[in-house]
């Protein structure tokens, strides 16, 4: 769904360990729960052209509490670590349309780190301004998203430095 014209997919499975811990602790601006960190999967999806593969993208799924219950979130990623789109695994909030709308996908789409950071505060822990895209109900899961998003962002760089790093 995400990367529709994949035809391969590689899988790496690394240990969050404590340096990477530190490495996405320095990245983000706010803090992470030593929870959130374990065993985490990458897939980079891959497209045969004519004999060769061309890199399309990650895919990384992470889990983020939600008001409702566990959110898992599906995160697509192009070579370069922006945001492509996202899908839900499982949200039970009731603002799951709003951020599945095209107006929230058009504010995270391709956004770095540095330029999603924007939108929380200084230390992370709330949205700098509400989001004008989106209605005072879905506030908070759009928080969240864009916190899962740079989270997601900081564990894929900080995991696979080598995977991430070579086109």
């Amino acid at each position: 769904i995400l990367f529709p014209k994949s035809t391969q997919l590689e899988t790496f499975t690394d240990e969050v360990t404590a340096k990477h811990r530190a490495a996405v602790q320095k990245e983000l601006n706010f803090s992470i729960h030593k929870d959130e960190l374990g065993l985490h999967t990458l897939y980079a999806s891959f497209v045969d052209q004519e004999g060769t593969l061309k890199h399309l993208g990650y895919i990384h799924v992470r889990s983020e509490q939600g008001e409702w219950g566990l959110i898992e979130i599906t995160w697509a990623l192009y070579p370069d670590l922006t945001i492509k789109a996202f899908t839900f695994q499982r949200c039970r909030e009731s603002a799951r349309e709003e951020i599945q709308s095209d107006a929230f996908n058009k504010l995270i789409h391709k956004k770095t780190a540095k330029e999603l950071r924007v939108y929380l505060n200084g230390d992370g822990s709330a949205l700098k301004t509400p989001l004008s895209i989106l209605s005072k109900d879905a506030q908070s899961l759009g928080f969240r998203m864009i916190r899962s998003a740079l989270k997601t962002i900081a564990v894929t760089r900080a995991v696979w430095p080598k995977v991430t790093s070579v086109e």
